[in-house]
């Protein structure tokens, strides 16, 4: 990945850390203790996501050449001549779109982790999709049969209390045969612009190939 997709990244990313810390000042203010408490977990898991991408970021950019390896903060690292700068201005490609692009589908989000499962839920929902959260097959299953408006995507992890991603995923197929699934990994930070990427492209490719896609 380019530094400058690394960049856009990292601006994405914080648009979403500044939603997770509007989220618990609001829980704070009007929610009690267990919104409150959700909101600083999902803030916690964003933070931490956040500082991933930026070593990673850093990594890249020590290796290519354009920042100095050191401790601390200090603007001498910087180390791009001003005729360097000048020509990569001139010559670099035009930089990635930080926002993926939204969509008003249902996408259903079933996973048993709170933190991941309000970070996916909050970015979904800010780009326009309509979204229905649950912890457990059972409870996501329980929403499908009171509400027969289409799922459109299912979005899970492989692990779930009660029975598996998989199994949750054949029973929600039964009722929306149109409905796509795409299975996260539980032990991976989740990259929300990644997911909303992803998201995108199974709800895009449904409308071209039909059937069930599945997607890790």
């Amino acid at each position: 990945m380019s530094s400058d997709r690394m960049l856009a990244e990292l601006l994405n990313r914080s648009r979403l850390l500044e939603y997770a810390i509007a989220h618990v000042e609001t829980a704070t203010a009007t929610g009690g203790r267990p919104a409150q408490r959700d909101a600083l977990k999902a803030l916690y898991h964003t933070a931490q996501v956040f500082a991933l991408d930026a070593a990673q970021l850093r990594s890249r950019a020590e290796a290519a050449g354009i920042l100095a390896a050191g401790n601390g903060y200090n603007d001498e690292w910087l180390v791009i001549p001003e005729r360097q700068e000048e020509e990569e201005a001139a010559t670099a490609p035009p930089p990635a779109p930080a926002a993926p692009p939204g969509g008003s589908e249902k996408i259903l989000v079933v996973d048993p982790d709170e933190g991941t499962r309000a970070l996916a839920t909050a970015m979904l929902r800010e780009l326009g999709y309509r979204v229905h959260e649950a912890r457990s097959g059972e409870e996501a299953l329980g929403h499908v049969a009171a509400n027969p408006d289409e799922v459109h995507l299912l979005v899970t992890t492989h692990h779930l209390p009660g029975m598996t991603g998989s199994q949750l995923a054949e029973s929600v197929t039964s009722w929306h045969p149109r409905a796509r699934v795409i299975y996260t990994q539980a032990d991976a930070p989740l990259r929300p612009s990644e997911l909303a990427r992803k998201v995108r492209e199974v709800l895009t490719t449904a409308v071209a190939t039909g059937g069930v896609f599945s997607a890790a």
